[in-house]
């Protein structure tokens, strides 16, 4: 058996993600030739060479931790560069199933984890995957990536580009614990006790434009993903929506475009609310999550509305 270790620079030659998107140190096949599972290795130091600090917040008075949407990012990569190992292509997320979270992936830990093909249908692949510290399961879940020669961008005219809706209020980013061009809501346009209502217009002096992807940027899915949790930390933190007793938030979220088109669809999520204390942060972060679809693509300038319902402690 002869296994063969790609490198960032290897990897860079099969997948059109770059700079810091190309989040991955190393993926090894135990056969050449054999793609069907793959294993990944990972370690984000704090003064990283590739500025992947950028996908970390803090959640104590320990290291830093990749954002949790970044986990999965992280085996999409994985499972991406297996399916161009023979020749670059294009890559497209399309959706994620039966997602859960048990642990945090720290900043200076070395992390491993694998894909496995489940299924093939014509461009479509679809696997399970798992991301380990030490022999602990940090997260799993299954994916659905679509291959296509080149990624299908289409441009925008700055023109067609709608204002932002009227806001309630505008979000305080300052209070977050990370960076502020991590945040992904500018303005909460309503809330109530059950539902909420964000705004993100993804700016082209993002850090993500560059690197997602070179000529052809559109905003990452998982970002938009991320949107829940930026969400939910005002409404629970900033506007007080949530007794702080509360440990956990479930409820579905739908991401529009100004238009109406759906963009990112997300059934049945969870995330857990931990509050500040002596040792621990304010921070939401998704524990589970049943389906994300992305049905669409949000380009530099556009404005995203994300309907949060059904929420339920």
């Amino acid at each position: 058996m002869t296994e063969h270790v790609l490198t960032p620079k290897d990897i860079e030659e099969r997948i059109p993600h770059r700079y810091q998107n190309q989040l991955l140190d190393a993926v090894r096949f135990e056969e050449v030739g054999n793609i069907d599972k793959g294993m990944l290795e990972v370690c984000i130091q704090e003064n990283d060479d590739r500025e992947r600090m950028v996908f970390t917040k803090r959640i104590d008075n320990g290291p830093p931790v990749v954002a949790v949407p970044y986990m999965m990012e992280i085996l999409a990569l994985c499972s991406s560069v297996g399916a161009c190992y023979s020749e670059p292509r294009g890559v497209l997320f399309v959706s994620i199933f039966a997602f859960s979270r048990t642990g945090y992936m720290r900043v200076g830990s070395d992390i491993s984890g694998f894909y496995r093909k489940t299924r093939v249908k014509k461009d479509f692949l679809t696997c399970y995957a798992e991301l380990n510290h030490d022999a602990f399961t940090l997260c799993e879940g299954t994916m659905m990536a679509y291959f296509p020669k080149e990624v299908p961008y289409t441009s925008i005219d700055s023109a067609e580009i709608e204002p932002p809706l009227s806001a309630d209020r505008s979000i305080e980013k300052s209070h977050y614990n990370k960076s502020s061009e991590m945040v992904f809501v500018d303005s909460c346009i309503s809330s109530d006790s059950d539902e909420c209502v964000y705004q993100y217009t993804y700016p082209s002096t993002h850090p993500f434009v560059n690197g997602h992807f070179p000529n052809a940027p559109i905003m990452m899915g998982v970002t938009q993903w991320m949107m829940i949790e930026d969400a939910l930390y005002d409404y629970v933190f900033l506007n007080g929506s949530i007794d702080p007793e509360v440990k956990t938030l479930s409820g579905d979220c739908k991401i529009k475009k100004l238009n109406g088109d759906v963009v990112c669809d997300v059934r049945s999520f969870c995330v857990s609310v931990q509050h500040n204390s002596d040792r621990l942060l304010n921070s939401v972060d998704l524990l589970s999550t049943e389906k994300v679809m992305f049905k669409g693509m949000v380009h530099p300038g556009e404005t995203i509305v994300a309907t949060i319902t059904r929420l339920s402690v």
